[in-house]
């Protein structure tokens, strides 16, 4: 399987009076983590309920595309 989320990892934009920043949104954070931790593709499907498309079988490389 393969997850390729682009429009998750967008930057959020805050802006609260002068100040404006970008962050990750808890969501994403948890996607990350989960993946930088070696979490399967099922176990993240499932805690962050995101639909996934089945490319081939079980335990293959989760590939995140990221704009940093």
């Amino acid at each position: 399987m393969k997850i390729l989320h682009p429009s998750m990892l967008k930057k959020i934009k805050i802006k609260i009076k002068k100040f404006s920043f970008e962050c990750l949104s808890q969501k994403q954070t948890e996607f990350l983590n989960l993946t930088l931790r070696g979490a399967t593709d099922r176990t993240i499907s499932k805690v962050i309920n995101i639909p996934l498309k089945t490319e081939s079988a079980y335990r293959c490389n989760v590939q995140i595309k990221m704009e940093l």
